[in-house]
C-alpha cells in the first residue's frame, strides 16, 4: 500500500478534484496554499480511515484568483507521519 494524491483536471478553470488514497487510517489535514506557503483555507482537519478519498475544490467559493497553488496533505497516526505537497493551476 503506498499514499498518492493528485488533483484533476489541471490545469482548471471551474472546479478541480483533490484525490488521495491513504494506505491506512489517521489524521488527515488538507491545507490549501499561495505559492510562497501561507495558507488560505483548511480544507480537511479530521481521522480518516484508509482507502480513497476526494476534495472538490471550487474557486468561487474560496475567493481564488487565477494563479497556481500548493495543496499539502500532512498525514498522522501512530505509526506514520508524512506531508506531501502538489501543485495546481487556476485559470479563468
Amino acid at each position: 500500500k503506498n499514499f498518492s494524491m493528485s488533483n484533476y483536471p489541471n490545469p482548471f478553470g471551474k472546479t478541480t478534484t483533490i484525490l488521495y488514497n491513504l494506505p491506512e487510517g489517521g489524521h488527515v489535514k488538507l491545507v490549501l496554499t499561495d505559492l510562497p506557503g501561507s495558507t488560505l483555507r483548511t480544507l480537511e482537519d479530521q481521522v480518516q480511515p484508509d482507502g480513497i478519498h476526494t476534495f472538490v475544490v471550487d474557486p468561487a467559493a474560496l475567493n481564488m484568483a487565477p494563479g497556481v497553488y500548493l495543496y499539502k496533505l500532512i498525514f498522522d497516526n501512530a505509526t506514520d507521519a508524512y506531508t506531501k505537497v502538489n501543485k495546481m493551476v487556476f485559470t479563468r
